[in-house]
């Protein structure tokens, strides 16, 4: 059953955490891989994490993002197994049959990412456009948020020092200025 106005989640707490991890990109999802939280790192390296954006509907729905060097496979597998996992542990509601039946209308590659009943994974690594020249290998790990709501907090860190030195470069401003201090 969708959520009613008084069964929402309270998301301030992941929120504030989100907003106060200035070195990582990190992101809020609710069970429906829409974001709710976003820091401005995220916000710098995946232009799809803005809030209230769907992350199944910006992988499949849009055109292969120029912010995604390699991998955009593993990643329509990646999306499709956490869509489907979510589904699984918490039900189908209105939202998720929208969504669902948007993604297969539309896409595809969700359909064959679907298709394919890969298992959902909590972690991964994916290469990312920082810039005209340069790029950073950025690993997620999903993590559950234990009150029952089906929402996760997905932090990024780099994978090499490389991938960390691209990502100082296109911190906001604020951090920048932060780490200087």
């Amino acid at each position: 059953m969708p959520h009613t106005s008084q069964e929402l989640p309270d998301r301030a707490a992941a929120a504030a955490l989100i907003a106060s991890l200035t070195e990582t990109p990190a992101l809020g999802l609710d069970r429906h891989l829409t974001v709710f939280a976003a820091n401005g790192l995220a916000s710098a390296v995946l232009p799809s994490s803005a809030v209230g954006a769907n992350i199944a509907r910006a992988v499949f729905l849009v055109e292969k993002p120029s912010h995604v060097d390699v991998g955009w496979g593993l990643a329509c597998e990646h999306v499709s197994a956490a869509l489907k996992a979510s589904l699984g542990r918490h039900g189908e509601d209105d939202e998720f049959i929208r969504l669902v039946g948007e993604l297969a209308a539309l896409s595809e590659d969700f359909n064959d990412a679907w298709a394919r009943n890969v298992a959902p994974t909590r972690t991964g690594t994916f290469r990312f456009s920082t810039g005209e020249t340069s790029s950073a290998e950025l690993t997620y790990t999903l993590n559950s948020v234990s009150d029952g709501s089906g929402d996760s907090v997905v932090l990024w860190e780099p994978a090499d020092e490389a991938s960390a030195l691209a990502l100082q470069r296109v911190s906001p401003p604020e951090v920048r200025r932060f780490r200087e201090d």
